[in-house]
């Protein structure tokens, strides 16, 4: 049941006892046994109020490969690597700036006020 909570939630991105009730078909009891375990284990954050918990896996292979490790009592290279990391939005202006200078294909030179060199981004992307 403990899997199957975990999958569900990661599926849905949230993290609450009335999901896991819904949908597992659980009273309110187990559900918030179940939630305190996927808690403990590092699937989903701390309780904060009426808001849905925080989950902390990505994806299914994510789930999975966390799944495995708990199964076989190793500590899960998932959690510990990726500790909520935050790209900001002028890191990544950085990252298209560094790779139109490196690489003069990745981006498409503007060419303005001619009418005739317009092609459509279709146009561009199946050149």
């Amino acid at each position: 049941m403990f899997e199957d909570a975990a999958r569900l939630i990661v599926m849905h991105q949230q993290g609450s006892h009335s999901l896991i009730q819904r949908k597992l078909k659980l009273g309110y009891n187990r559900a918030g046994r179940i939630i305190d375990q996927l808690e403990a284990a590092g699937i989903v954050g701390p309780f904060e109020g009426s808001k849905a918990r925080e989950v902390n896996l990505q994806d299914d292979y994510a789930l999975e490969m966390f799944l495995k490790s708990l199964r076989s009592g190793k500590p899960s290279p998932i959690l510990s690597k990726v500790e909520h990391v935050k790209i900001e939005p002028v890191q990544i202006e950085q990252k298209i700036i560094e790779a139109s200078l490196t690489d003069p294909v990745a981006i498409p030179p503007i060419k303005r006020g001619s009418k005739s060199n317009k092609k459509s981004f279709w146009d561009w992307l199946f050149k």
